[in-house]
């Protein structure tokens, strides 16, 4: 599940580029807002999947929780890329708003 996140973050980002150009198209906005729901989704599952896990082999051995921290931290990682693309699709996508907002009116 991390390397579709990662996968799905490079996705996002490469995305984030065309918005504001010649390529910035309703199907790409609605692309991209799909893929930021389904990632969201995937972080959840994958979190709740983790912390069962790390209830599991919280007595384990010391590899084996070394494997669980890893994998928090990848997730972790994950994440925090997740937000920086969210946050980069919201400045890029608020001009655009606000130009159909006044259209509208």
């Amino acid at each position: 599940m991390l390397v579709y996140l990662f996968f799905q973050v490079v996705t996002l980002e490469k995305s984030l580029q065309s918005l504001g150009t010649s390529r910035d198209t309703a199907e790409l906005r609605q692309s991209l807002h799909a893929t930021q729901q389904q990632t969201n989704k995937v972080i959840t599952s994958t979190s709740q999947l983790i912390k069962q896990l790390s209830d599991i082999i919280s007595s384990s051995s010391r590899q084996d929780r070394l494997r669980l921290t890893r994998l928090k931290t990848e997730l972790s990682e994950s994440s925090s890329a997740m937000q920086t693309c969210r946050r980069k699709s919201q400045t890029a996508q608020g001009p655009y708003f606000l130009r159909h907002r006044r259209k509208i009116r």
